[in-house]
């Protein structure tokens, strides 16, 4: 049996937003990259448009100054957009998260999760089987447990007041199986 004492602060909610990152860092990717490729091919082809319409070397010449041009704006606004997605990403909001005042505390046995949140305005008392929880994540410093696909719930390794790391490493090993994951 492994317990924990548990005061969510910003670090947690850190660990978990490591957990999702990663895909949308590669979905924004594929979209930049798309979005290159596409503005590369249609200035590829307005080039050789203009190309046949015109049949001095002088209109040429300048068409290719707006395209360099076109293309250095197209170059500004890619990098813009990424510093900007760089900002909404980062941690500094969990940084200045306020511990919540509520206590949750963890009791993890082979058959069960049992979590009790005492709280100013809440007490409340939740026990799940623990083979049918939907996944789990071990970080370098925190367990994230997803009950259900959209709720979770994380302890932090200092956090264990009863039992040890490995003691409930091994609990979810057995009871999930390779929906627990090691990510260090």
């Amino acid at each position: 049996m492994v317990k924990a004492a548990v005061r969510y602060t910003g670090e947690h909610f850190k660990a978990v937003n490591s957990l999702n990152r990663k895909s949308v860092y590669k979905s924004g990717i594929i979209i930049v990259l798309g979005l290159v490729l596409l503005t590369s091919w249609m200035l590829y082809k307005y080039i050789n448009l203009i190309r046949e319409m015109t049949s001095s070397n002088q209109d040429v010449a300048e068409i290719c100054v707006y395209a360099v041009v076109f293309a250095v704006c197209i170059g500004i606004l890619l990098k813009t957009t990424i510093k900007l997605a760089k900002a909404f990403f980062t941690d500094d909001k969990f940084n200045k998260m306020e511990p919540v005042k509520q206590i949750r505390n963890f009791e993890v046995t082979p058959e069960t999760l049992m979590f009790t949140i005492d709280g100013e305005i809440e007490h409340s008392e939740r026990r799940f089987i623990l083979s049918g929880i939907h996944c789990a994540y071990e970080l370098k410093e925190f367990f994230v447990i997803y009950i259900y696909e959209e709720l979770y719930c994380i302890i932090g390794k200092r956090e264990i007041t009863e039992g040890s790391p490995e003691e409930l490493r091994k609990l979810l090993y057995d009871a999930l199986g390779d929906r627990f994951k090691i990510n260090q």
